[in-house]
């Protein structure tokens, strides 16, 4: 149906304030549903079909780039992580500046370019951040535009979620209305915004796999 029947809350934010369904939290993985939708989207646009391999959106790549065993890594398999990428780069890239830097799209697609996957894909399946990073790269490109921008017109504006994005610079009080999250490190558990800089804690510097923030109200109208 279209009315929520229960709502409970519990715990407090970084204030000490009371969180409800209107705190404010990054979603994490949660965010490879936009992900899934935009690619759904873009194929009942015309601009790709699911069979299609990624290499084939993706400017100035190689066709054999994710090809293992004579198979390539599609839209669909890089989407049910079917495709043999790892699950983060063994190196990762800096997180620092991770909205702004300029070089951020071509030294994750430098790192990707001819990969070697690890199993031939449609094979088998292993849980990647690094594919979904990729996918909302590839999303960008057949848009035309950024990935953010993308989700927003086509799914954020027309919904009015309004608490909901990648970029915070848009949302009115961000840092004063967001639970942050913690990481265990080697000096136990760290509180993110300490850090000086958001979101150090998730695994995608491209909202792929990882950077959209939200609230429990508007991911109940986005569900």
């Amino acid at each position: 149906g279209d009315q929520v029947l229960f709502e409970l809350a519990k715990g407090t934010d970084r204030s000490g304030t009371s969180i409800d369904a209107d705190t404010l939290f990054w979603i994490g993985s949660i965010s490879k549903q936009f992900v899934g939708a935009a690619a759904v989207r873009l194929a009942s646009q015309g601009k790709l079909k699911v069979s299609d391999p990624v290499a084939k959106h993706i400017p100035n790549w190689p066709e054999d780039a994710l090809r293992h065993g004579g198979v390539d890594c599609t839209v669909e398999l890089l989407l049910s992580h079917q495709c043999g990428m790892p699950r983060e780069l063994s190196q990762p890239l800096s997180y620092r500046g991770h909205l702004t830097d300029p070089n951020r799209e071509s030294a994750l697609l430098e790192r990707l370019n001819g990969m070697a996957l690890e199993f031939t894909p449609g094979t088998d399946r292993q849980y990647s951040n690094v594919g979904f990073n990729l996918a909302a790269l590839m999303i960008a490109k057949i848009s035309g535009g950024s990935y953010e921008a993308y989700l927003e017109r086509e799914f954020i504006g027309p919904m009015g979620l309004e608490n909901t994005g990648i970029n915070p610079a848009g949302t009115k009080d961000f840092r004063h209305r967001l639970a942050p999250g913690h990481l265990l490190t080697l000096w136990g558990p760290m509180r993110s915004d300490r850090w000086g800089w958001i979101p150090p804690e998730l695994p995608s510097q491209f909202g792929g796999a990882g950077n959209i923030y939200s609230t429990a109200t508007e991911l109940e109208r986005w569900t």
